[in-house]
């Protein structure tokens, strides 16, 4: 076992085992969904989801696929489509089978409500009970969560009562304020300062909170929060840019949303980091960490790829950003 890598190993025998653990994979139970578990070298590389509606173009679900086998070219699949319409599932299943052609192995499934189809139609079938399977109760002890729908997870990013956003607003230009007569030379520092800190306490203030959003906003700064994130403690990272962005007024979520997109991807939280995308793409289209986010997002790229990433930008990364990651967080935390 690789011991950067901080997944759990689950053992997938059954359908029953594979579909109890998707929804803890994704991070909800899909509906109306084609999902594609990618095992590689008898590992699930990537767990991959569209819409069924986004495959019922000619080369829809094709599109899908060839970015994932790009990417993957000796890898193994399991095909599960999500719906009541079995006419239109099998037909989808139907063409990924073809797309793979010969040499990889491959299992086509569709879930109609309470009941899974394996194979083809007319073939072996089983109830649906996902919550119940053995394998969801592995993963949860795991810490792998599945929420009921994909509109829970994104509740996860939402910002702040519309009651608060007044007072937010005024404690974000307060900080942008302060921190506008900084030297561009500092602000790497105060981001890894910023980030020492909240390790040490594990807890953020909203004044807090304004100050990473505005910290974000500069390139240097922003560099560092990325390069500070190493797979082994990327979940620390999501749990803090995601309490930003729910203390912080749509204004000022942009390059937070991003950086909690990066968290997610690097922590195999795909899901949530296709939600920060969208978010992001909206408020800081212009970004270039927004674009590092698509590209990884769109070409299927697995989250381990960052272990052989983070080194080499770290070493060509301008020093005060290299101080700024690699300085130790001292006793007190400053």
């Amino acid at each position: 076992m690789n011991p950067h890598d901080p997944r759990p190993r689950l053992r997938l025998r059954t359908v029953d085992d594979a579909l109890g653990l998707i929804p803890h994979l994704l991070g909800f139970h899909p509906q109306d969904s084609l999902v594609v578990l990618v095992v590689d070298a008898g590992v699930v590389a990537v767990t991959a989801r569209v819409d069924l509606a986004d495959t019922s173009a000619p080369d829809g679900a094709e599109a899908v696929l060839a970015r994932i086998w790009r990417r993957f070219p000796a890898a193994d699949a399991w095909f599960v489509a999500y719906t009541t319409d079995r006419e239109l599932g099998w037909s989808v299943l139907e063409r990924c089978d073809a797309f793979l052609g010969g040499g990889a192995c491959r299992r086509l499934t569709l879930v109609d409500r309470d009941t899974w189809y394996a194979d083809r139609p007319g073939g072996p079938h089983g109830r649906h009970d996902p919550t119940s399977s053995p394998m969801a109760a592995e993963a949860t002890v795991h810490g792998l969560v599945a929420r009921p729908s994909r509109a829970d997870l994104a509740a996860l990013l939402d910002g702040p009562p519309a009651a608060e956003l007044a007072g937010l607003g005024d404690l974000a230009e307060r900080a942008g304020a302060e921190l506008s007569g900084q030297r561009d030379t500092r602000w790497a520092g105060l981001m890894g300062q910023a980030l020492r800190e909240y390790r040490s306490r594990q807890r953020l203030t909203d004044e807090e909170a304004a100050r990473f959003a505005i910290l974000a906003a500069h390139p240097d700064a922003r560099d560092v929060a990325l390069l500070a994130m190493s797979r082994p403690d990327a979940a620390h990272h999501l749990e803090l840019w995601r309490r930003v962005v729910n203390r912080t007024p749509p204004l000022h979520q942009g390059y937070a949303l991003a950086l909690l997109g990066m968290a997610a991807w690097i922590t195999g939280e795909g899901a949530l980091a296709s939600i920060c995308l969208e978010r992001a793409e909206v408020l800081v289209p212009e970004s270039y960490l927004v674009g590092i986010l698509s590209h990884v997002t769109d070409a299927v790229v697995p989250p381990s790829v960052w272990d052989e990433l983070r080194p080499g930008l770290l070493a060509t990364a301008r020093a005060p950003i290299r101080r700024a990651v690699l300085r130790p967080a001292s006793p007190s935390g400053r």
